[in-house]
């Protein structure tokens, strides 16, 4: 799917277990002690396209649930978990 259907505007932490490796790239920096930043605060702002495999009828997504809220952090249960996994994800043209 080719929309963008989440944006954040602000970077979002996440320790991971990946140790030992750094990286970084215009959307994201991995830290040597696992922590991942993604970058939320450039002029646009991480956007992805949640989970995936799915598609749109009218206004209808089909595919992977990703609509069921969790109500600690007011967003879909699966909004972070497609976040960290689409921002590892290599780019395709």
């Amino acid at each position: 799917m080719s929309v963008y259907i989440y944006c954040i505007r602000e970077n979002y932490r996440y320790p991971s277990s990946i140790t030992g490796r750094e990286f970084e790239n215009e959307w994201f920096r991995l830290a040597s002690d696992g922590l991942i930043i993604i970058k939320g605060t450039n002029y646009q702002g991480y956007a992805w396209d949640g989970c995936s495999p799915k598609f749109k009828i009218k206004d209808i997504y089909i595919g992977v649930p990703e609509a069921v809220l969790n109500f600690g952090t007011g967003q879909s249960k699966t909004y972070y978990a497609s976040l960290i996994h689409d921002v590892f994800y290599p780019q395709r043209s």
